[in-house]
């Protein structure tokens, strides 16, 4: 496989996961949604370490906690 091949093999993974977290969201119910109060995603470039990140956050206010709807995998 080539190098080109793989990079682009790469982008359609890391797409794909965009995509799943963005998709998650957007299915959460309206109890979820009407407790959001700011959201942001971000794409950045590290060009040092020549990647790029992925992140979305938001900020909400709930009564129902439960720690199994919160991914704690964060990446630097």
């Amino acid at each position: 496989m080539n190098e080109k091949l793989k990079k682009t093999e790469v982008e359609r993974v890391i797409q794909k996961y965009r995509f799943d977290a963005i998709k998650n969201l957007l299915e959460r119910d309206s109890d979820c949604w009407s407790s959001i109060v700011g959201i942001k995603f971000a794409i950045t470039y590290n060009p040092e370490k020549k990647i790029k990140n992925f992140q979305c956050v938001y900020l909400h206010h709930t009564d129902n906690y439960n720690s199994n709807d919160y991914c704690r995998n964060e990446e630097e």
